[in-house]
């Protein structure tokens, strides 16, 4: 082909020539969208939102693959500053509707040392009142002011600045925004809002976002498991709109520093004495850790073999919460 164009160029016939021309302008614009494509399928945290400590020992790897890891040190957690424990909710203390072994015991081992609890979770499909309750029922009992929730922070951050949200959210948290102006909306939440996650409910989502009304999201997780398997949550969505729009969400809840400053803030301890302890490597533990808390991982609910090469050093991994009692017990 490349010889054929260069003789029929030399007789002066540029007719084929606009025509390759066109060609490998539209084979550009295909390789271009090829690779935004593969973007999205890489981890969807883009890496101005990435959660690993960004200084010392363990700033990142540029993997041959592309992967961004974290180098995973062996350092021990040090268990005898423990004054707070937060506890992440699905796949720690139960998954689906049952309750992981060792959960209960757990949490009242550590009331028994007097430890401050707070459980702290990205949720987006039950109210606050619904996740009281289904702890109750497995004999967890939470107060109201120990528990941290992502969509009660996207509610108090829009409050705040007297915004009004157009909410693609689950039906079963639309309660706790029912109180804001939501006509004429001037800024998009997006949570795991299941079957609400329409084209055309994200459309109109992306059209507000062109008008620029700031994206806020609840939570930024790839993913979680329930008692169906693992289930695409809302970090997908958000990071397609932040993707399709050029712009970068506000995140309400984990691994917004932010959200753990006000966890911390919420007991009497430094965020050094606060251990935060969940199954997602980047969200839970890299993210706490990222604003000075001690992080602990757990080989259940999402936990995926490899998450550990995610961690910080000085983060822990145990097989269950089950552990963590004998640990705090030595500590």
């Amino acid at each position: 082909m490349c010889s054929a164009w260069t003789n029929e160029s030399q007789h002066g016939d540029h007719r084929h020539a606009n025509v390759n021309h066109t060609t490998l302008l539209r084979l550009a614009g295909f390789l271009c969208f090829l690779l935004a494509v593969a973007g999205l399928l890489l981890p969807l945290a883009p890496a101005s939102s990435c959660h690993c400590p960004a200084a010392g020992p363990n700033t990142f790897n540029m993997e041959r693959t592309g992967k961004i890891l974290c180098e995973y040190g062996s350092g021990a957690m040090d268990t005898a500053a423990v004054r707070a424990v937060c506890f992440d909710l699905s796949g720690v203390l139960y998954e689906g509707e049952s309750v992981i072994p060792g959960a209960v015991e757990t949490v009242a081992g550590a009331r028994e040392r007097d430890l401050v609890l707070r459980f702290v979770t990205n949720t987006a499909t039950r109210s606050t009142e619904q996740l009281l309750d289904k702890l109750h029922g497995f004999g967890i009992p939470v107060e109201p002011q120990e528990l941290f929730t992502a969509p009660v922070a996207a509610r108090e951050y829009i409050t705040q600045r007297r915004l009004r949200p157009y909410c693609l959210v689950h039906p079963a948290i639309r309660g706790e925004f029912a109180s804001l102006d939501q006509q004429q909306p001037d800024c998009v939440v997006l949570g795991d809002a299941r079957d609400e996650l329409s084209y055309a409910s994200l459309n109109q989502a992306f059209r507000l976002c062109m008008e620029g009304a700031p994206l806020i999201g609840i939570g930024m997780n790839r993913y979680f498991k329930d008692e169906d398997g693992l289930q695409l949550d809302a970090g997908a969505f958000i990071h397609a709109l932040e993707w399709a729009v050029e712009t970068e969400a506000v995140i309400m809840g984990k691994p917004s520093a932010a959200f753990y400053a006000q966890v911390v803030q919420s007991t009497p301890f430094e965020a050094s004495a606060c251990l935060m302890v969940g199954d997602d490597a980047d969200a839970d533990v890299a993210g706490a850790m990222q604003a000075g808390l001690q992080g602990c991982l757990v080989r259940t609910g999402k936990y995926r073999p490899g998450d550990e090469d995610r961690l910080p050093e000085g983060a822990q991994v145990i097989d269950s919460v089950r552990e963590l009692r004998a640990m705090i017990d030595t500590g």
